[in-house]
């Protein structure tokens, strides 16, 4: 093994830590205080898509501004829902 390579169970190690480090800081974030804000944020803009549906006479396919609206809020829901999937972990998050 050349100097600077590392072997499994180094590579193991390494990747624990690492996911173990992920895990912890996703604990913090998700039992902080401030974590009601990001669904509150979620809140409005949902809101604000509905605004901008009413108010587009309900044709969304031409709305730039919902499709945006809409890909952004549906990228957090779904980063969203894989964090917390990881931190509790595939069988647990669907068995509870």
């Amino acid at each position: 093994m050349a100097e600077g390579e590392l072997n499994n169970t180094q590579m193991n190690a390494l990747l624990s830590t690492t996911e173990d480090q992920l895990s912890l800081m996703l604990q913090q974030i998700y039992y902080s205080k401030n974590c009601k804000f990001f669904y509150i944020g979620l809140l409005i803009i949902s809101l604000l898509l509905i605004i901008v549906l009413i108010i587009d006479g309900f044709q969304v396919a031409e709305s730039p501004l919902f499709i945006c609206l809409e890909f952004l809020l549906n990228s957090l829901v779904t980063v969203d829902l894989a964090f917390r999937i990881k931190l509790m972990g595939l069988r647990k998050f669907f068995k509870s």
